[in-house]
């Protein structure tokens, strides 16, 4: 089912594999053009110009343990009965995963990985933690593998959830501007403030582990997957509604491969599965029969990209243009304020 690291990179030490796992957050990051955001996200700025920043990630559910449940195995949640938010946490509701699907960190350590998780799981199925992962302390867990032994590990941060006491260049409710689908009040100002706080003191987290990866030497031999579980959780149609909000998520992979070139930016659309079919391919280990995520940096996916960008440019498809500025006036006449969607902004102004 799986190459080993060994065979694969006959010639260098595998690659180190970190998730950077972010609870309840939307890509509102300097890197990503948000303007409340600019120059207050650095260190995610910079592992962006490190490597490669996707602006069109999904994640397969809005809600964290649905979302978990997939991405750790490479499936739909809704392939292997994980989809209920909550599920299988006592024997009686118990859900065992199909014969033969592994989850990621068991595939890797029969590989010959160190393995560790630094926060939450929340898996709907029944597992042994200590068949996923080591037993670990401390903020940086890598320091327990035995010497020269590559790991795959994540660290879960708090994101949307995260304390903003140490923020010290606070949004404040009077500096944001909410989205038509949203009540202009007090109230959801304030909320929209806070979870741009959350995403800069989240900042400061990522830099912490990235300095730590440096003083520790293994910063250059790591390649660093940075995402959130699903979008903020601090207003309606984002968390748990599967609209843009909900499952629109910020990607930023950077390390040590060829693939990831510095300051790439890819637009086409992937999906919080193939994370999880690339992180087994950057290891060198074959993706199982059940993973339904593909590996963003395929050559052939590539070329079934370009194929479709050429066809988009030599038909000229119309799909790719926006709605002309007449159509838009013309439903806004007759729909007026029910007409909430932000293309419609550029028409009220005129």
């Amino acid at each position: 089912m799986a190459v080993a690291p060994a065979k694969a990179f006959a010639d260098q030490q595998p690659p180190n594999i970190l998730w950077i796992f972010v609870e309840d957050m939307s890509p509102w990051l300097g890197c990503y053009g948000d303007k409340l955001n600019k120059d207050a996200t650095p260190n995610m700025d910079a592992l962006a110009a490190r490597g490669v920043r996707f602006t069109r990630c999904y994640v397969p559910a809005p809600v964290c343990s649905s979302c978990r449940s997939g991405m750790i195995i490479g499936a739909m949640q809704t392939t292997t009965g994980t989809h209920n938010h909550r599920s299988s946490r006592d024997a009686a509701s118990a859900i065992n995963l199909p014969k033969g699907v592994e989850t990621l960190p068991e595939i890797f350590r029969a590989n010959g990985y160190f393995t560790f998780n630094l926060g939450k799981e929340d898996y709907n199925f029944s597992y042994k933690r200590e068949d996923l992962y080591s037993k670990v302390n401390g903020p940086a867990p890598w320091r327990t593998r035995k010497k020269g032994q590559p790991f795959f590990g994540q660290i879960q941060l708090k994101g949307g959830k995260a304390k903003t006491n140490g923020v010290t260049n606070k949004i404040t409710a009077d500096d944001v501007t909410l989205p038509p689908y949203l009540p202009d009040n007090e109230l959801f100002r304030g909320w929209w403030a806070h979870h741009y706080n959350c995403i800069r003191i989240t900042d400061q987290h990522l830099g912490r582990i990235v300095e730590s990866l440096k003083k520790d030497g293994v910063y250059e031999n790591t390649i660093l997957v940075f995402f959130t579980d699903h979008g903020q959780n601090h207003s309606v149609r984002h968390k748990q509604f599967c609209y843009e909000g909900g499952v629109h998520v910020p990607l930023i992979i950077a390390g040590p491969n060829k693939s990831l070139k510095a300051g790439d930016v890819r637009t086409d659309l992937v999906s919080g599965l193939d994370i999880s079919a690339s992180t087994l391919r950057f290891a060198g280990l074959e993706l199982p029969k059940y993973v339904e995520g593909q590996d963003m940096f395929a050559d052939e996916l590539k070329r079934h990209r370009d194929i479709l960008d050429k066809w988009v440019e030599e038909t000229d498809d119309k799909g790719q243009y926006p709605e002309s500025d007449a159509g838009l006036r013309s439903v806004l006449r007759q729909w007026k304020a029910k007409c909430v969607n932000p293309e419609y902004d550029r028409v009220r102004k005129k």
